[in-house]
C-alpha cells in the first residue's frame, strides 16, 4: 500500500525533520485559518487537527508532548494530555475529517502533512492512526 510506506517515510524522517515540516506547514495554515475564522484566530482549529492526530492511538507519549513544546512553546504535560483526551472521540475525527474535506487541493495537501507529522513523531504508527489519515485523504 502506497499510503503506508509514504507514513514509514514519515516515522523514519530525524525529529528535526519532522519539527521544521510541522513549523513550515503551521506557518502556511495559520494565517489562511485565522482569515477565516469568525474570531480571526483560527489556531483553535489547528489545535483541534493536532490533538485529534495525537488521540487517535488512545496514548500521548514523551516524544508527541516534546514535539508540541517544540513547535509551540512551553505547555505543561497535564495540559497537552487533557487537550489530547479531549479529542479522543469519534465526534472529533469526524469533525477534522469535514475539515480537511472543506479545503481545496493545495491546503489539505499542507493539512495532512501536519497530521504526519504529529502521527509519526513518535516513531510508530498505528493501525487507527492509519485509519485516520485514510478518512482524511477519502
Amino acid at each position: 500500500m502506497e499510503l503506508k510506506k509514504l507514513l514509514q517515510d514519515f516515522v523514519n524522517e530525524p525529529y528535526e525533520n519532522l519539527l521544521g515540516m510541522a513549523r513550515s506547514a503551521f506557518a502556511e495554515l495559520k494565517p489562511v485559518f485565522d482569515q477565516a475564522s469568525q474570531d480571526g484566530n483560527g489556531s483553535n482549529l489547528l489545535i483541534g487537527l493536532f490533538a485529534t492526530s495525537l488521540a487517535v492511538d488512545g496514548k500521548l507519549t514523551e516524544l508527541e508532548y516534546k514535539f508540541v513544546n517544540d513547535l509551540f512553546g512551553n505547555i505543561s504535560y497535564e495540559d497537552v494530555k487533557s487537550l489530547v483526551e479531549m479529542h479522543y472521540k469519534a465526534e472529533m475525527v469526524e469533525l477534522m475529517n469535514n475539515l480537511v474535506d472543506s479545503c481545496g487541493v493545495e491546503l489539505k495537501s499542507k493539512l495532512l502533512t501536519l497530521c504526519c507529522c504529529f502521527l509519526a513523531v513518535d516513531e510508530t504508527i498505528s493501525r487507527d492512526e492509519i485509519a485516520f489519515i485514510v478518512k482524511l485523504c477519502d
